[in-house]
């Protein structure tokens, strides 16, 4: 349930008790969400947030990718501009899939 505009901890994934919605590598965020509407609300506070610190997100280096059984086509807009959805990237050596796998 949500507590307040700034309250994002209903998006995400719970792990022990814990729900994460980001994960940090060096310059990288990965958002996590269950749904398009909460990546959407998650995607828009993170632009917020880096806009207030003098920071861009680069709309063309940004991709979104869905892990679902069945393929769905979803619309995240950032600054205006729709983000290209794909069914794989690499990743550190790794290519992480649309259906979970990475290897």
């Amino acid at each position: 349930m949500r507590e307040s505009a700034d309250d994002l901890t209903w998006i995400g994934v719970t792990f022990s008790g814990r729900t994460v919605n980001n994960l940090r590598y060096a310059d990288d965020i990965e958002l996590i969400a269950q749904s398009p509407q909460a990546l959407q609300t998650l995607l828009d506070k993170v632009e917020t947030v880096s806009r207030e610190c003098g920071l861009e997100i680069n709309t063309k280096k940004t991709k979104v990718m869905t892990i679902i059984l069945q393929k769905e086509q979803i619309t995240i807009i950032c600054q205006g501009k729709e983000l290209e959805q794909v069914e794989t990237f690499k990743y550190m050596g790794a290519i992480i899939t649309d259906n979970g796998d990475c290897s």
